[in-house]
């Protein structure tokens, strides 16, 4: 048994030791190091996906329809008995998959800024080979689908709010699921299932690091909204920072 596959099942057996303050430090020491650079990729990458909707929005649902749509405060969107409610689902389940690869390489930054190794733009897309791929949109098709399942079933009875506790509760006990797929190979099912375990033994510290975290990617929306593209990065060094504090401290 290797000593990740130890290190588990010694934390199912007597849980772990999380010191809030060491693991925020070492994430805001780390999201110095890549807020710049990872904020420039966020907001390209935002630049580049908000033309291509806007693109496609207008070729398939056309330019009067949205001005239509816009004077009803795009109703028709919040709706889950309007088709066009359904196509929002599918193609936000769709994009997300597509872009979780990419997405995931953020850890990887946080992970070269925590060795103090370099970090290269062309790693940004080195999740897209095989077998992380397969693994990243498999576990991320998984959570997804069960986020929007639930989400919009609980919009359905009119108990959004129930919804919003479900999404929370998926996002906190499978925050570890991707770092287990790139830095330990898991598949996507052993790490769902594994950052469900192991979290489980200490959720509201890490919860707490998660409210921060958000609270702290939220402060860029403060005076100038493109700020929240420097912040959002500080919730990837605090996943990193968690996953090496539980997994690779010892």
């Amino acid at each position: 048994m290797n000593k990740i596959l130890q290190r588990i099942e010694q934390i199912k057996r007597e849980g772990y030791p999380l010191d809030f303050g060491e693991v925020f430090n070492n994430a805001f020491e780390n999201y110095k190091k890549i807020a710049i650079f990872a904020g420039s990729v966020l907001l390209l990458s935002w630049f580049l996906l908000l033309i291509i909707a806007m693109f496609g929005m207008v070729k398939i649902i056309g330019v009067e329809e949205l001005k239509s749509m816009k004077d009803n405060d795009f109703a028709i969107f919040k709706d889950p008995n309007n088709i066009y409610f359904v196509y929002l689902q599918i193609i936000s389940v769709i994009l997300i998959v597509l872009i979780a690869p990419f997405t995931t390489a953020f850890l990887k930054m946080a992970q070269s800024a925590a060795r103090d190794e370099e970090f290269k733009t062309s790693e940004m897309f080195s999740f897209y080979k095989w077998p992380y791929v397969k693994e990243i949109i498999l576990a991320t098709i998984i959570l997804t689908l069960l986020d929007t399942a639930i989400s919009t079933a609980a919009v359905s009875v009119g108990v959004a709010f129930v919804g919003s506790l479900f999404k929370i509760a998926i996002a906190l006990f499978t925050l570890l699921t991707l770092p287990l797929i790139v830095f330990q190979n898991f598949t996507a099912i052993e790490a769902i299932k594994t950052s469900i375990a192991v979290i489980a033994k200490n959720p509201l510290v890490i919860f707490a690091l998660l409210v921060v975290g958000f609270i702290g990617a939220l402060v860029g929306l403060v005076g100038c909204i493109i700020g929240v593209f420097f912040t959002i990065p500080i919730v990837y060094s605090i996943n990193y920072c968690l996953y090496e504090a539980i997994f690779e401290k010892e």
